[in-house]
């Protein structure tokens, strides 16, 4: 397994110091058993020990070595935590090296954790010389391979000062949320917010419109109002329209004088006929008679046409109003049954294919907002939502109001292929705040905004030196842009820092639950 990037590894001589941990309640067993080994230490005649921290991809080590004495056993307290959630490892086989030459002079293996977390194996102390140390770790497939440097076994030890770091035990790191992240160089312009409002964009809207004068009635199928999901060619309603000045009720009663009419020329054909027959009454009787019955059944045909392109309330029949958008309505313009005339607006549809972000604010100099190129939108929930390559403004400079010195600038987002319901991120008429990435591009060193705390209103950085040790840094911050922060100051590129729980180590050092120590 190779070193993840620009990684590094941290190689120190940890100096006697006791853990005791007084009421911070996350690492009390481990400064216990750490002072244990300490005590044992003194009585071997060492006092000093030799820490590791490394990390691959996957994982990251921090060992605390017994400093090797000729005739005596070597203890090793090794902690692995797993990088995709920075938690222990609870499981795995690791292994200690001592090589020279290429070979293994000395080996320390434990095939499972002591605790969660931690391995605690032991070996022989390898005879006096200079050693390349190698710490393997082992969980199935995973395999992982931690160089720990140089170590000269014999003669005097190295006498090292204690940095003014802050310490924070691994036992204290696994049980809250938290995290590290290299320093790195990315390219990065400087964010502007802007409040704005969703609404739907201009080009995917539509205004469904009464193709006659009549009266206007919702679709029974339907409860009509918005924010209701319509489908490209649903019914909305039916227009019962106004046929040559007729409504609804004159045009069922011409139908139903027109029945009555034909009624009785057919009752008036029947009695005629056995009279013709008998010769008591001429043909030309008979052939009147029939006439009539023809006349009042074209009559009852055409009343019924007419009468079938309207509508009754909740009835049948009459001018379909359709959509020819997908999309969400928007406003309702005319209620149940109310009479509209020829194209009136009835119902408005807001489309899913894209929104408009309407942004208004006071008035800014055209330096400060050039160029600018949409990035983000920050919801009402505090969400940030990338919108990169999906958004554009719609001018290259805000429209301002020269009474009020209100500028207005519009972004248009696209939601998709029109096919897909759109994010309630992105709903109409929500409030967010867009984001615009302003001015020249530039590499520039950062760092996860959560890197950044803000103590008594000044930011801060906290740098990992080594596994459980942690140096405060003062840093001058510069543009941010999407998750990461500018650092103009005071962290250099890979370096590592921490990106979550920075203000629990602040914590615990300013309330003296945890020594500022080395080990």
């Amino acid at each position: 397994m190779k070193l993840a990037a620009k990684a590094g590894v941290a190689l120190l001589a940890l100096g006697c110091h006791d853990h005791e941990h007084d009421g911070h309640g996350h690492g009390q067993d481990h400064g216990h058993e750490h002072a244990e080994s300490k005590q044992e230490e003194h009585e071997h005649g060492g006092d000093e020990s030799i820490g590791c921290t490394a990390w691959t991809d996957e994982f990251e080590l921090f060992v605390e070595i017994d400093r090797p004495q000729e005739g005596k056993n070597v203890g090793y307290h090794a902690h692995i935590t797993r990088l995709v959630d920075f938690k222990p490892a609870m499981k795995g086989v690791l292994t200690v090296e001592w090589r020279s030459g290429g070979s293994v002079v000395t080996e320390a293996r434990a095939d499972a954790v002591a605790r969660a977390g931690i391995f605690t194996p032991e070996s022989k102390s390898p005879p006096p010389g200079a050693y390349e140390v190698v710490v393997r770790y082992e969980l199935g497939q995973q395999k992982a391979r931690f160089d720990c440097g140089k170590v000269e076994v014999g003669g005097e030890a190295e006498a090292h000062e204690e940095s003014p770091s802050l310490g924070f035990t691994k036992e204290q790191q696994w049980v809250i949320p938290f995290a590290t992240s290299l320093s790195v160089k990315r390219k990065m312009a400087r964010e502007v917010e802007l409040p704005a409002i969703v609404e739907p964009a201009g080009s995917d809207r539509l205004t469904i419109s009464a193709p006659t004068s009549g009266r206007f009635f919702h679709s029974p199928k339907l409860s009509l109002a918005e924010g209701l999901h319509i489908d490209r060619g649903q019914q909305v309603g039916s227009i019962a329209p106004t046929v040559a000045g007729d409504d609804f009720s004159e045009l069922t009663g011409a139908v139903d004088e027109a029945r009555v009419a034909k009624n009785q020329a057919l009752a008036e054909l029947q009695r005629i006929k056995p009279l013709v027959a008998d010769g008591l009454l001429p043909n030309k009787r008979l052939t009147t008679a029939r006439n009539d019955v023809e006349r009042a059944n074209a009559r009852l045909k055409a009343t019924r046409g007419r009468l079938a392109r309207v509508v009754a309330p909740g009835g049948k029949g009459g001018l379909s109003v359709k959509s020819s958008l997908a999309g969400v309505v928007t406003e309702i313009l005319v209620a149940n049954g109310e009479p509209v005339a020829p194209g009136a607006p009835l119902v408005r549809i807001g489309g899913e294919r894209s929104r408009w972000l309407r942004a208004r604010f006071v008035v800014r100099p055209d330096h400060e907002l050039s160029p600018a190129v949409p990035v983000a939108i920050r919801t009402a929930e505090g969400e940030r939502v990338d919108v990169r390559g999906r958004a554009k403004l719609l001018s290259l400079h805000p429209i301002v109001d020269p009474k009020t010195q209100l500028a207005t600038w519009i972004a248009q987002v696209k939601l998709g292929d029109g096919q897909e319901e759109p994010s309630h991120d992105l709903r109409s008429g929500a409030r967010v705040v867009l984001l615009l990435s302003v001015g020249k591009v530039e590499e520039r060193v950062a760092v996860p905004r959560g890197a950044v705390v803000d103590i008594n209103t000044r930011p801060y950085v906290f740098v990992q030196l080594e596994g459980e040790s942690f140096e405060k840094r003062r840093v001058v911050v510069g543009v941010s842009d999407n998750d990461y922060v500018e650092i103009v100051s005071g962290v250099k590129t890979d370096e590592r820092v921490v990106s979550q729980g920075g203000y629990d180590i602040h914590l615990a050092s300013v309330m003296g639950t945890v020594e500022s120590h080395q080990h």
